[in-house]
C-alpha cells in the first residue's frame, strides 16, 4: 500500500510541474485603482487574471464564476478583507482564499486563518515573484482539493 501511495504522490508531483496557471482563473480584490493595474499587468502573462475595486462586485463576480483563487487586500472601505473571505468561503467553498495586506494586521490575519478563511496571509510589500509563487502555490492547492475529476479543464 505504501509503494501504491507514494507513487500516486510522486505521480501528482509530476503532473502539478506542468501546470498551465492560465486555465485556472484567479480575483483580483483592491480598493487601490492602481495598485490592482499594477497587479494585473504583471500576472496577466501567467495568470487568467479577473479584478475590481469593490467587494459587491467581487460577490457578484464569485457567483458567476469558478475561481481558483480569491486575493482579496485587507483594508477594503465596504467590507474587509477578512469578511469578503469569510463570505467566499461560504459561496464559493472550493475557490482558495488568499489575504493580502500592507498593513501588518497579524490578528485579522490569525483569526481568518483560524477560522479557515484563508489559505495564505501574504503582504503587498514582498517581490513580484514572491507573490506569483504564493498564487501559484494557492492554485496548486486548489488542484490538490479538488474531488477527482472535478477540477476545471
Amino acid at each position: 500500500m505504501a509503494n501504491t501511495d507514494q507513487y500516486h504522490l510522486n505521480a501528482l508531483q509530476l503532473s502539478l510541474q506542468n501546470i498551465d496557471y492560465r486555465k485556472y482563473p484567479i480575483l483580483l480584490v483592491d480598493d487601490d485603482q492602481d495598485v490592482l493595474q499594477t497587479m494585473s499587468a504583471i500576472f496577466e502573462d501567467t495568470f487568467d487574471v479577473d479584478s475590481t475595486t469593490r467587494t459587491d462586485e467581487a460577490i457578484k463576480m464569485l457567483h458567476e464564476k469558478e475561481y481558483a483563487v480569491l486575493v482579496s487586500d485587507q483594508k477594503m472601505p465596504q467590507v474587509s478583507g477578512v469578511g469578503l473571505l469569510a463570505m467566499a468561503k461560504e459561496m464559493a467553498p472550493r475557490t482558495i482564499r488568499v489575504l493580502l495586506t500592507g498593513y501588518t494586521d497579524l490578528d485579522s490575519a490569525i483569526d481568518a486563518i483560524n477560522e479557515s478563511y484563508v489559505f495564505r496571509y501574504i503582504q503587498k510589500n514582498i517581490s513580484t515573484e514572491e507573490k506569483e509563487n504564493h498564487i501559484k502555490d494557492a492554485i496548486e492547492h486548489y488542484l490538490l482539493t479538488q474531488p477527482q475529476g472535478g477540477s476545471q479543464s
